[in-house]
């Protein structure tokens, strides 16, 4: 089973600048990959950096290469999962995956990449939430800008390993709302 912990971070203003600016070119980065896909009718990713790494890194050489690599791997993820019907896009402050060579974890040590040196900061986890962080496995990272509360936040993704038990051959899911208290898939 996995489970998504919503922390907020608090890095200081020069950082907190720098990372709003990342993530305006990891998204215009995510955009260009897109085209590309389209202009060429594939999601290949080894296609894709062969044809446009070299030229990212020397546009954006404030971007880690990490970076680039993992916003063209979303990229091309997300034209392959619409087969190409529609074309996805990002805003300008969209949310940005970090994976193992980009975030790191240790004890509430979090280590970011930014567009200068990494960045690090002690996380306070919240209680109703401290079992998962201290005893599950964690797999992935995602960095979002909420630009109404001017708030960065890392949604951090947990797994346990255990199977989820299916109800009829399949997963229910439950959607909260305002207008309809809950609503199943099925």
């Amino acid at each position: 089973m996995k489970r998504t912990l919503k922390i907020k971070i608090n890095p200081p203003q020069d950082v907190f600048n720098n990372l709003k600016e990342q993530l305006v070119i990891c998204n215009s980065i995510f955009n260009r990959y897109i085209r590309w896909a389209y202009q060429n009718k594939t999601y290949n990713k080894r296609k894709a950096h062969q044809d446009l790494y070299k030229f990212l890194r020397e546009k954006y050489p404030q971007i880690n290469s990490a970076l680039i690599q993992s916003t063209r791997d979303v990229a091309l993820e997300a034209v392959k999962s619409v087969g190409f019907k529609t074309k996805p896009k990002k805003g300008r402050y969209s949310a940005l995956r970090y994976d193992r060579r980009t975030f790191t974890l240790r004890g509430q040590q979090v280590t970011l990449t930014t567009m200068g040196k990494r960045y690090k900061e002690i996380l306070h986890i919240p209680e109703y939430v401290k079992e998962i962080y201290e005893t599950w496995v964690y797999k992935a990272a995602m960095l979002c800008y909420n630009k109404r509360q001017d708030q960065f936040y890392l949604n951090m993704i947990f797994e346990n390993g255990e199977e989820i038990e299916t109800y009829k051959g399949g997963i229910v899911g439950i959607d909260r709302g305002l207008y309809n208290l809950v609503t199943t898939s099925d």
